[in-house]
């Protein structure tokens, strides 16, 4: 998990049933991954443009992700 005590993103989002995902998800990972790769980190994969303007499924059961994975550049 990264740590989001410093970077000021907020990672958990929560919303209705087949409603948009928050319009500030985009923001927040831009500013996970500006706060990691001034670290030293690589980006390895990144949620795409349509997985970030997507939607809550129908299913409360589950927890949705996005998929950030970085790795140490040196």
């Amino acid at each position: 998990p990264l740590k989001t005590d410093k970077t000021g993103a907020t990672v958990d989002f929560t919303g209705d049933s087949f409603t948009n995902f928050p319009s500030d998800v985009a923001t927040n990972v831009d500013s996970l991954i500006k706060y990691y790769t001034d670290r030293g980190y690589l980006v390895k994969t990144k949620p795409s443009d349509e997985e970030l303007s997507g939607k809550f499924d129908g299913d409360k059961t589950q927890t949705q992700y996005l998929k950030l994975q970085l790795v140490h550049d040196k």
